[in-house]
């Protein structure tokens, strides 16, 4: 792996190989990994941090240098007090967060709090610049003794003023590691669709195989290719992943003219296709409609549920909320349920309220300043 670590591609091939044959690759680390991939006492595989895009290799040899001479970096500020002698800009911060490289240097680095972690470290990244700086300073001009550490630190830690921060979304996570590191290792995309998507997904791609009609599955775009056929019409390939399986899709002219739109990489796509067998390449799938995810939620929901809390409920709030409904506009009915200590409500919005359910609005309403969070209530399966 270290021998191609500047090409990504070759990188996350690579790890999905060592995935593949059972070996279990570590997550970048700034207090265990080196420049390169290498193979620990355990037999794992500690990520090469030279593979984060935007991380050079003198940063990383001096961070390496810093860390055996004084030790394990303690937290996002320490790190910074410490590696102030080396040009380091706020890009390169970013990138060993997003990355999760400074997880273990976050207030809450466990795997169910990661968002929040990484939320906060990205959030006082300009302090813990600052308090370097004027720790600098102040060595230079004698000053250390009188001052000490300009680091303000509770009985809670370093991240006690910060805690406070909006968490990141899940799909933020996966982005920032899709972004630096070429592929996603904390969770996958349609995680956090996949108790929606049994709804109105047939089947998980493992689970498909020939048949003489159309199933309906859902998945992440991984790989887009456009060909044309004899006569000049463009037609679409590309590969859905959601999780359990992968599978080429071809979407012929007529179905591509249609849908070519929604085909954008990264995004999750609701397929209904007919599957047949190749002899040479496996299932294949030939799609006959393509929805997008709100589309799809659009066609199969009975309704989309806001919750309002009592306490939280003034007219601020019912302004925001109104305002957000009117930009997502569609045919997916609306219910307000109203929530008190001692009792609770619910309230069918008139048709003009009626949304179309992306992820935007869903997050919009669920932002600090609004505080209502949305879901989608679908018909039970039997």
């Amino acid at each position: 792996i270290s021998s191609d670590m500047q090409n990504t591609d070759k990188v996350v091939i690579f790890i999905m190989e060592c995935r593949a044959m059972g070996l279990t690759v570590l997550a970048p680390d700034v207090n265990s990994g080196d420049y390169r991939f290498r193979v620990n006492d355990e037999g794992q595989i500690v990520y090469g941090l030279g593979a984060i895009k935007g991380v050079g290799e003198a940063l990383i040899e001096a961070m390496v240098s810093c860390r055996q001479q004084g030790g394990a970096f303690a937290d996002l500020f320490d790190f910074c007090q410490r590696m102030n002698t080396v040009r380091m800009n706020k890009r390169t911060l970013e990138a060993f967060i997003q990355s999760g490289a400074f997880d273990r240097l976050g207030p809450c680095p466990e795997q169910a709090r990661l968002n929040e972690n990484r939320a906060i470290l990205c959030h006082c990244i300009d302090d813990a610049v600052k308090a370097a700086d004027q720790s600098a300073r102040n060595q230079a001009g004698g000053l250390n003794d009188l001052f000490g550490s300009l680091t303000v630190e509770t009985d809670d830690g370093v991240y006690s003023p910060y805690t406070e921060v909006r968490h990141w979304h899940d799909n933020e996570r996966l982005t920032g590691e899709k972004d630096t590191l070429g592929l996603y290792l904390s969770g996958h995309p349609i995680d956090s669709y996949a108790k929606e998507i049994r709804h109105f997904a047939s089947r998980r791609i493992k689970e498909l195989v020939p048949t003489s009609g159309q199933v309906t599955f859902a998945g992440l775009v991984v790989s887009l290719r456009v060909a044309r056929n004899k006569r000049g019409d463009k037609m679409g390939f590309f590969i859905l992943d959601d999780r359990s399986g992968r599978i080429e899709v071809a979407a012929f002219a007529e179905v591509f003219s249609e849908h070519q739109h929604l085909l954008i990489k990264d995004t999750v796509l609701v397929v209904e296709a007919e599957i047949s067998s190749d002899e040479e390449r496996g299932l294949k799938a030939v799609a006959r409609h393509i929805s997008s995810l709100a589309d799809a939620r659009s066609r199969y929901a009975r309704y989309m549920q806001i919750v309002v809390q009592e306490e939280r409920c003034d007219r601020n709030q019912v302004a925001r909320m109104a305002a957000i409904l009117t930009e997502h506009k569609g045919e997916t009915p609306v219910v307000i349920c109203y929530r008190a200590a001692s009792r609770k409500g619910s309230l069918q919005l008139g048709q003009q309220w009626s949304v179309t359910p992306g992820d935007e609005l869903i997050q919009a309403l669920a932002a600090p300043d609004v505080g209502s969070p949305a879901e989608l209530v679908y018909d039970k399966r039997e």
